[in-house]
């Protein structure tokens, strides 16, 4: 901040002296921080003055609450102190919210057992619907079955994403024993060619036809073996299926024929 001097004359001398606005510029901060304390001052007096007004209406009402409690004979005068009416009334006021505790904590607690008793009910009725439904459809399928329907539950629920988790976990060993299986093909062609070339390196034209030959009879062979063994296991599963289907129609007329008047 610049300072404004003015040269002024003092009986026969010229004298420097500070400038009026200047001096109103110097003085002005320390004037606006006496009215910032000044105003602060205030704030606290009249926050102090609320406050004791605040605990005298609040101790009061105490002393007013006793006398409605014990109102004075007619013609008799009041000797109870006003600290004692306090006392009384704060201990009152303490008792009063530790029952209203112990009543929320008992109101608490059978809210707690109203619903363990729900949930046991709930588990029981999700069992025994469960039972039926096994009746109905089978171990094997009940959760799929009703599924979009109305006696689809959360147990048909879990066991559903199980068993979706265990396809997709299936599907990718599948996929992974099918790259391997290329990768081996490809790994067996290279040593049949090699192989075919050192067993055939020293014969004749004819010789190596024929060699060739037979061991393309023998890969073959071995080849017809897998195959069969592969189609012997499929008929096995289609039996087993079909056998499943069986058992699965006649457990369903029977479920029908035990519900039909329900």
């Amino acid at each position: 901040m610049s300072i404004e001097w003015n040269v002024v004359n003092h009986g026969n001398k010229k004298v420097t002296v500070l400038g009026t606005n200047a001096y109103e510029k110097v003085r002005q901060p320390s004037m606006n921080q006496k009215k910032i304390c000044e105003e602060k001052q205030k704030q606290w007096e009249e926050k102090q003055r609320q406050n004791q007004a605040k605990w005298e209406s609040i101790r009061q009402a105490k002393i007013d609450e006793y006398d409605r409690d014990f109102p004075l004979l007619p013609g008799s005068r009041d000797i109870m102190p006003d600290i004692k009416k306090i006392a009384y009334i704060d201990g009152k006021r303490a008792s009063k919210k530790e029952a209203d505790r112990l009543a929320y904590l008992e109101r608490e607690a059978k809210r707690q057992e109203k619903r363990k008793i729900a949930q046991q009910r709930a588990e029981i009725k999700e069992r025994e619907h469960v039972k039926n439904m096994i009746e109905k459809w089978g171990a094997h399928r009940w959760f799929r079955m009703v599924l979009y329907t109305d006696d689809d539950c959360d147990t048909a629920k879990i066991l559903r994403d199980k068993e979706e988790e265990r396809e997709i976990e299936r599907e990718r060993r599948l996929e992974e024993q099918e790259r391997q299986w290329k990768k081996e093909c490809e790994q067996q062609e290279i040593a049949d060619k090699k192989y075919i070339a050192e067993q055939t390196a020293n014969m004749t034209e004819i010789e190596k036809e024929q060699w060739i030959s037979n061991f393309e009879d023998e890969r073959m062979r071995l080849l017809d073996d897998a195959v069969e063994a592969e189609g012997d296991m499929w008929y096995r599963n289609f039996m087993i299926m079909e056998k499943q289907n069986k058992e699965d129609n006649e457990r369903l007329a029977l479920w029908l024929a035990k519900n039909k008047n329900k």
